[in-house]
């Protein structure tokens, strides 16, 4: 919402797994204010329990994609994509990046890239910290919210060009 202000249209898009919904519905809330449109999607649970996160992943993509073409046709091509998860979001941005052309920049907030939290990103495992270097290293550039996070994802994860974004609270 801060960089509503500094552009002639941004939007933010916001794709919510919901628990309590009916298996296999969504509800899509768009909300306008200005230049400034916000998109709220909720989903349902799947229909196969046993294969839930795939099915989760790939209805949250396609969701993704519903809105983004959705934005393309009333609005045209963003100019760029600004990621606030690097999984799920990111990995649509990197799809973005690759098959139109638009760079994305991330903004990472996540101290689980240290042992001592818990869940931290070795909990995950070997593809969940593949797929997320692949999304940092496509970023345009990578906001960490600490010099000191920054510097942990560029030493001990993969290379990044990254510029320190300080939270305030």
């Amino acid at each position: 919402h801060a960089a509503a202000p500094f552009t002639d249209q941004l939007f933010v898009v916001a794709i919510v797994k919901d628990d309590t919904m009916e298996r296999g519905t969504t509800e899509i809330i768009k909300k306008q204010s200005g230049n400034l449109t916000v998109y709220t999607v909720y989903y349902g649970r799947g229909k196969f329990s046993a294969a839930e996160k795939l099915l989760s992943f790939k209805k949250y993509f396609s969701l993704q994609k519903k809105i983004y073409l959705q934005i393309e046709k009333e609005f045209g091509r963003p100019d760029i994509v600004h990621v606030q998860v690097p999984m799920k979001a990111g990995l649509f941005a990197q799809y973005l990046k690759q098959n139109k052309g638009i760079p994305y920049v991330v903004t990472e907030h996540w101290a689980g890239y240290t042992s001592i939290c818990r869940p931290n990103i070795f909990d995950l495992g070997k593809t969940f910290i593949k797929l997320n270097n692949i999304v940092l290293q496509g970023a345009s550039l990578v906001l960490p919210v600490s010099n000191y996070l920054g510097k942990i994802i560029n030493v001990d994860f993969v290379k990044i060009k990254y510029t320190v974004i300080q939270i305030v609270v």
